[in-house]
């Protein structure tokens, strides 16, 4: 075990001949310490583990891509990659990629700015349902006003046209 954390803490991805140790939680740890795409010989299990992947992706953003699907799906996780590397926003699952709150709400944090409250609860995964919601009643509210801009204009052409007449 101290030889193959030796070799991991100065090559990353010698984790790939590590073996059962693959599993070993402070092995995988040093691993992607030193170059975070060794998590991808990682065992399955420290790939859903929130502080292995974090520590791979600070390291290296695209490590995000090796985490589980959960983790990948989920609003908290994909927040904290993008905060330890704005790099990892890009390897979030689509359909966290997808919501426009939360799109926006990662571009702010790698940029380096900090979330409204209303914001930080938008990344929550109990926020899912609401966003939903707002973003239905989002699309309502501009059809509603392209409505009204078309009335509008028709209104317009019609007083256009009798002061023509007239």
């Amino acid at each position: 075990r101290e030889v193959v954390l030796t070799a991991v803490r100065q090559r990353g991805k010698a984790l790939e001949f590590a073996g059962e140790l693959q599993a070993d939680k402070e092995v995988v740890l040093a691993a992607v310490q030193q170059d975070g795409l060794s998590l991808y010989f990682a065992d399955n299990k420290l790939k859903d583990d929130l502080k292995v992947v974090l520590a791979a992706v600070k390291q290296t953003g695209s490590a995000a891509e090796m985490a589980s699907a959960r983790l990948r799906s989920s609003r908290p996780f994909g927040l904290e990659a993008t905060r330890a590397n704005g790099e990892a926003r890009h390897h979030l699952s689509v359909r966290l990629r997808a919501s426009q709150l939360f799109a926006a709400a990662l571009e702010k944090v790698a940029a380096g700015e900090t979330l409204t409250p209303e914001e930080e609860h938008a990344c929550s995964d109990g926020a899912r349902e609401e966003v939903r919601v707002l973003s239905k009643n989002r699309r309502s509210m501009i059809e509603e006003e392209e409505e009204d801009d078309e009335d509008e204009e028709e209104e317009e052409v019609e007083e256009a046209d009798e002061v023509a007449e007239g």
